[in-house]
């Protein structure tokens, strides 16, 4: 009988063409788009081009000349950089060939005539320079000799070395793909509503027949959630497969680890489209649209939309992340794939489990107290 009712939600979700567009089709056709928007997004930086008036107050800033010097050498420089007069400067900022230039007098200010990110960028510059300037002349106050090691650390040779703590680079692009995959992985939970809201007696004629059969109740709904699990992970699997052979977005090479974090995030989703729907009581459409509102309100704050808005609500209140089950799938995945140890992929998919058992506890304890007067 188990098997007979597995096997029968199976086909009743898989004929429902908008639950699968929704599912499935979807969180493609989203990720194809992005594909196209952000593919080239970080590899078309170029060079601001900036210039600065050569005048007497520059020559004799040589602090200023070295923090300049340093972001405009190397292969990876920031400025590409012109000294010249003022008239010529005017004129080069009035025909567009530069985006501002730096006047000294004697403290360096930017003069542009448009803003943008890359007047941002040459303004986020000089405010990096004043505070370093601040810095040296609170040491020099305090200890005059050490301001040449000072200097040497702030544009020269530095006693410090970068090491990364991962063997992949960061990507920002990522942040946005595994936020996509959080949203897949909660639209599962519309899945999981249709099946819930169909085994209520007071809320469907298909309900009603299935608390008259002779079979436990729990028995029907936990074998009905299971079947609507199993098509949710089916279609995160498809999710991932087409982003890693079509798009081409990188998860690492754990494929254990990464299929337990798939799973795990279907269960969360899956269990929160069941707390929301046992609490609301309402037909299908309501509770559905209700639904859609929450999931994508959690997976705004994971970084769908705004990729930073993640990190300043971690900035903000660290335990709002680890209340958002969109922000820890994304995180999971994210520390897969650049993290060379596992702990921060176990706490944050030890979290999902939390949360998702918290969801099924509620779901739990509202459905064993109902009682129909008759059916």
């Amino acid at each position: 009988m188990t098997a007979n009712i597995y096997l029968t939600w199976l086909k009743c979700i898989i004929r429902n063409k908008t639950l699968l567009f929704w599912t499935l089709f979807f969180p493609m056709i989203l990720a194809t788009f992005f594909h196209f928007a952000f593919q080239n997004m970080g590899n078309d930086f170029k060079d601001i081009k900036i210039a600065v008036i050569d005048n007497q107050d520059f020559k004799n800033n040589v602090m200023f000349q070295g923090f300049l010097d340093n972001v405009s050498s190397g292969e990876d420089k920031l400025f590409d950089v012109t000294y010249t007069s003022q008239t010529k400067a005017d004129q080069l900022l009035d025909d567009s060939e530069i985006t501002g230039y730096l006047l000294l007098q004697p403290e360096p200010i930017l003069v542009a005539k448009d803003s943008g990110i890359e007047q941002s960028i040459i303004k986020s510059f000089l405010d990096n320079y004043h505070h370093a300037t601040s810095t040296i002349t609170n040491i020099a106050g305090d200890d005059p000799a050490a301001i040449g090691s000072v200097i040497n650390n702030l544009y020269g040779t530095s006693n410090l070395k970068e090491v990364s703590i991962s063997k992949n680079s960061p990507d920002t692009i990522l942040a946005l793909f595994y936020a996509l995959i959080a949203m897949a992985c909660l639209s599962g939970g519309t899945i999981a509503i249709v099946v819930v809201l169909n085994t209520q007696a007071n809320l469907s004629a298909k309900g009603a027949r299935i608390n008259v059969a002779p079979i436990h109740k729990l028995k029907v709904f936990a074998t009905s959630v299971m079947a609507a699990v199993t098509i949710q992970f089916c279609s995160v699997l498809l999710l991932i497969g087409y982003l890693k052979f079509v798009i081409g977005i990188n998860f690492g090479d754990q494929l254990g680890y990464l299929l337990f974090a798939c799973l795990s995030s279907t269960f969360t989703g899956s269990a929160l489209g069941i707390m929301v729907a046992t609490l609301l009581q309402k037909k299908e459409g309501l509770t559905i649209g209700i639904y859609n509102a929450i999931y994508m309100v959690f997976c705004f704050f994971a970084g769908l939309m705004i990729s930073d808005i993640k990190y300043i609500v971690g900035q903000i209140s660290p335990i709002l992340n680890y209340l958002n089950p969109a922000a820890l799938i994304s995180d999971s995945f994210f520390a897969l794939y650049y993290y060379t140890t596992y702990t921060t992929f176990f706490i944050k998919v030890g979290a999902l489990w939390g949360l998702t058992l918290i969801f099924c506890l509620v779901s739990y304890l509202v459905l064993r107290r109902q009682k129909y007067a008759s059916l």
